[in-house]
């Protein structure tokens, strides 16, 4: 997928919700081709995060009940070359979660780079991290979370004459999905009182390379594999 066609996307999912009031095609049919597509090998893409109505909810809840509530994201942002991948999960009040990963392993960030890396575990069933971090999944594993019920007998629907599809969750308060038709790539994300709204942007003209933190950590379980074999490889 070239440059311009990602950028396109992009535009295309500002200029839906202009038109939000427009009337759902439930008559039109689910276009043959991939339902919901991943992003390219090298890709770099947003996802805006929006809590329509929790204001107030939050803003009634004593400053002990807030404190005991993770911090909701309001924005990450996505790089990939594969096989390595980042993402930057951001808050009201900065980063909230810097990680890396690769087929192998997921590393967080410190918020001061002089400190060091660690690395999380996360379960190779259900790809779930055995810590909770706020939005963020292991990007080599899904790019797009939450939307694994996507299929035929979920789809209700296009908008913009087909340029948009339109999928619903079967469950009570389910998501409801806004899929690019030409790309496959979503566009918008949505529950009652949280939106996320997808931005792609152009590939990155570099390959991403682990921080010296992380390498170091690669490097030190390398180093402690190697010794634990028995008898010693030989060189």
């Amino acid at each position: 997928m070239n440059r311009l066609v990602i950028a396109m996307i992009g535009a295309l999912g500002l200029a839906v919700w202009g038109a939000e009031g427009q009337s759902l095609n439930t008559s039109a049919e689910l276009p043959p081709g991939p339902l919901l597509k991943g992003a390219p090998d090298d890709a770099h893409w947003l996802v805006r995060f929006a809590y329509p109505g929790s204001s107030t909810a939050d803003a009634s809840q004593s400053p002990a009940s807030q404190a005991l509530i993770p911090p909701r994201p309001t924005e990450v942002s996505v790089v990939k070359t594969k096989p390595l991948w980042h993402a930057v999960t951001s808050g009201r009040t900065g980063v909230l979660m810097d990680c890396w990963g690769d087929s192998g392993a997921t590393y967080s960030m410190p918020s001061k780079a002089k400190d060091p890396a660690f690395e999380i575990s996360r379960n190779q069933t259900t790809k779930q991290f055995d810590i909770p971090i706020p939005a963020a999944v292991g990007y080599d594993k899904r790019d797009f979370p939450d939307m694994e019920w996507i299929s035929s007998s979920t789809y209700i629907g296009s908008l913009k004459d087909g340029a948009v599809l339109v999928f619903r969750e079967k469950a009570d308060g389910g998501a409801t999905v806004y899929v690019d038709g030409k790309s496959r790539l979503p566009l918008r994300w949505q529950k009652v009182h949280e939106v996320r709204d997808f931005v792609f942007l152009p590939a990155p003209n570099e390959r991403l390379v682990f921080p010296p933190q992380i390498l170091a950590i690669i490097k030190a379980g390398e180093t402690i594999y190697e010794a634990s074999m028995w008898p010693p490889r030989k060189r």
